[in-house]
C-alpha cells in the first residue's frame, strides 16, 4: 500500500481531499507531469476492449486525429486530481496535454491508466 496525498487542483484551487491508502490508483496532475516527459509520453492508446460498449455504456473516446509513437489511436484518461469543481476530475487529453478543468465524474468517455508502486 502507498499513502497518496491528494493535493488541491493547482489551477483552480479545488480541494483534493484527505490522503488515501491505495494499492492501485490513478495518477495526480503532479505525478503525471513528473513521470511522463511531455505531451507525446502522456498520449495513451485506447485498447479495443476500452473502445467497445459494455453494460449499456458507450466505449471510451478515440481520437481520429492523434496517434501514439506506435501509430495507435489515442483517447483521454482520468487523473485523481479534482477539476474545477468537486463534481469533476482532471484528465489528460488525447493530445497528451492536461485538462485541468476536468470532466464530470459520471462521464463514461474516458480511459483509465492504473498506477502502482512495485517493491522488488
Amino acid at each position: 500500500k502507498v499513502c497518496n496525498q491528494n493535493r488541491d487542483n493547482p489551477w483552480w484551487g479545488t480541494k483534493g481531499g484527505r490522503a488515501t491508502w491505495d494499492r492501485v490508483f490513478a495518477l495526480s496532475i503532479e505525478e503525471a507531469d513528473v513521470y511522463f516527459d511531455g505531451l507525446r509520453d502522456r498520449m495513451a492508446a485506447v485498447t479495443p476492449y476500452a473502445q467497445s460498449p459494455h453494460e449499456g455504456m458507450s466505449g471510451s473516446y478515440v481520437s481520429d486525429k492523434y496517434k501514439t509513437t506506435y501509430e495507435e489511436k489515442t483517447g483521454w484518461w482520468w487523473l485523481r486530481s479534482p477539476g474545477i469543481s468537486s463534481y469533476g476530475a482532471a484528465n489528460v487529453l488525447d493530445v497528451g496535454d492536461f485538462c485541468e478543468y476536468g470532466c464530470s465524474v459520471d462521464n463514461t468517455g474516458g480511459s483509465v491508466r492504473p498506477a502502482l508502486w512495485l517493491n522488488l
